[in-house]
């Protein structure tokens, strides 16, 4: 396994695609915990004294391991994050 540190905007230039496996639980998140991550971000973006915020950790890993890509996109299995992930892009 290898971790890497990276900014959310850098892993949204990437070509992928987060797949949530249908064994994950679905997205439960009320307006509070959307609320809460929003405006954490909002918070350390109007202060110019915080350089970045810690989101938490996304864990995923390629869906297509062995086998030949069809597109030139790569499919990541979502392992844990989702309930952030899928917040910060709808």
């Amino acid at each position: 396994m290898k971790a890497l540190q990276s900014n959310f905007l850098n892993l949204l230039e990437n070509k992928i695609q987060f797949v949530i496996p249908i064994y994950q639980r679905t997205y439960g998140w009320t307006k509070k915990q959307c609320s809460q991550l929003w405006d954490d971000i909002m918070y350390s973006a109007q202060h110019d004294n915080i350089r970045s915020h810690f989101i938490g950790s996304i864990v995923y890993i390629s869906a297509s391991l062995g086998a030949s890509p069809v597109s030139t996109i790569q499919e990541q299995l979502v392992i844990d994050g989702q309930q952030r992930l899928t917040t910060l892009f709808l």
